[in-house]
């Protein structure tokens, strides 16, 4: 029913989050995943990883309400993208692209 992909590689040794639905891995540069994603309904929280210089984008196509977001990677190496709400079951399209040194995650997690 979830699914992630590992794009070139392995994912960078980062804890995997409760609640978990999305994960999607990034090596180098100029990577990217385009996922078909099962949403039930709920509220949501957008997480990217990445080391030290990367900067991650992602995108969910078919939600209304949560545009492209940036986040550039410093010395804490989160950026926290965004919340948004699915108040039914759906299916959207999940988009994350990477950019920049090192390895990143782009992670899609179902809050509690």
């Amino acid at each position: 029913k979830y699914a992630g992909s590992a794009l070139r590689g392995e994912c960078p040794t980062l804890p995997v989050t409760e609640g978990l639905v999305f994960r999607s891995c990034f090596t180098q540069s100029g990577d990217k995943s385009n996922n078909r994603v099962f949403l039930e309904p709920g509220r949501y929280a957008v997480v990217l990883l990445c080391e030290s210089g990367g900067q991650a984008t992602y995108a969910a196509k078919g939600l209304p309400g949560t545009p492209a977001v940036t986040a550039v990677c410093g010395k804490d190496n989160i950026g926290l993208a965004g919340f948004f709400t699915s108040d039914q079951e759906q299916e959207v399209i999940v988009e994350v692209s990477y950019e920049g040194s090192g390895e990143g995650v782009g992670q899609l997690v179902k809050l509690p």
